[in-house]
């Protein structure tokens, strides 16, 4: 199993870059459904344990991106690093440990990005871009415009998003690019035309800020107050889709990405439900999944697994290879052991494994 899980995401990275594509219409609108397969949107499961050691502790996954010989996992939680772990789910190391020594973080960590030499870009909280090689070695930090909140690396170029209301900091651009000694290149989206007031961004601005997406090597934009995600090359920012929404979803949708089937736009408030819009690409055509009021609270899963009759699964964002993921905790999976061995997602689980770090899951 180690083997297959090493070989399928090494697999990933044979490049499958796009070229310009025409622009598309995405049209979302109320049309409800209450139940969808996991057959839908993929072919295949792959399951991966992370290695639980004293070092890395994980409580949360709040973005996953991979490179060939690694897989990097960001918690968003306050002073946390970001941990490594290779393909086998082994362990490696921290990068970004909190403290005010030399090459140490000493703000928390918002966002981070990785180049094709595995060197990870972190983004930190005092607005700071710090840089460090694979092996975990310091490298340089450099001071950006202001706060931001979000970032992205391709070749020798470093997107960071500043949107509303803190666009404004950066002459109105909602993408400053630096280059890897912290030089301002260029800006990119001027947010400036637009008349949207602030009642409009739906009491918090924070609902406003850009999403990166990294998939198959291109770069995809978009923030949840404008109509249109667009594809970044270099210094240029092309449309991709134009979003035909209902006046009820002006406000509402909360979330962005996409795989190499499937465009979705998670986190919709609609008729006091959390729901999410799923497009496909070859149809044309998209759907609104829905969950009851209460499920806000506890955990949401969209997707019935008929594939292996697994874990349920509900995906928190798609890879750089087109692999949706989304992970769990062992201890989600009290209520179900029966016995010492039970095979629960492609892995044997039992009560002793229930403290264990969480199970990544990839679909696709």
């Amino acid at each position: 199993m180690e083997k297959c899980i090493f070989t399928f995401l090494l697999l990933s990275f044979v490049s499958c870059t796009t070229n310009t594509i025409p622009l598309k219409e995405i049209s979302i609108y109320p049309k409800e459904s209450k139940e969808i397969k996991l057959s839908s949107i993929a072919k295949e499961i792959k399951y991966l344990q992370l290695e639980t050691s004293d070092a890395a502790i994980i409580r949360k996954i709040s973005r996953i991106k991979i490179s060939p010989q690694y897989i990097f996992i960001y918690s968003s939680i306050e002073m946390e690093p970001i941990y490594v772990f290779n393909h086998l789910g082994k362990w490696v190391r921290n990068i970004g440990i909190s403290g005010r020594g030399p090459g140490e973080m000493n703000s928390d960590i918002v966002d981070f990005a990785i180049d094709q030499k595995d060197n990870i870009f972190l983004l930190g909280s005092n607005g700071e871009v710090s840089i460090y090689s694979v092996n975990g070695d310091f490298i340089r930090k450099f001071k950006i415009s202001g706060y931001a909140e979000h970032m992205e690396v391709q070749g020798n170029k470093i997107y960071i998003n500043f949107s509303y209301p803190d666009h404004y900091i950066n002459s109105n651009f909602s993408i400053a690019i630096y280059d890897y000694y912290g030089t301002h290149i260029s800006n990119l989206l001027n947010s400036g035309y637009l008349k949207t007031s602030l009642k409009d961004f739906n009491e918090t601005p924070r609902d406003a800020l850009g999403i990166f997406q990294t998939i198959y090597d291109t770069i995809t934009y978009w923030e949840p107050k404008k109509d249109t995600v667009y594809q970044i090359y270099g210094l240029k920012l092309k449309p991709k889709y134009f979003l035909n929404r209902e006046k009820e979803f002006k406000k509402r949708i909360r979330g962005y990405f996409e795989s190499e089937r499937k465009v979705f736009f998670p986190f919709i408030i609609y008729n006091n439900k959390m729901t999410t819009f799923i497009y496909d690409k070859q149809s044309c055509s998209g759907n609104l999944y829905g969950y009851d009021s209460e499920a806000r609270l506890t955990s949401i899963h969209l997707f019935n697994n008929d594939i292996d009759n697994g874990w349920a699964f509900s995906p928190k964002g798609c890879l750089n290879g087109g692999w949706l993921w989304d992970y769990y905790f062992p201890y989600q999976l009290a209520g179900f052991l029966n016995s010492e061995n039970d095979l629960l997602g492609g892995i044997k689980t039992s009560q002793k494994d229930l403290l264990k770090n969480p199970v990544i899951m990839l679909v696709k």
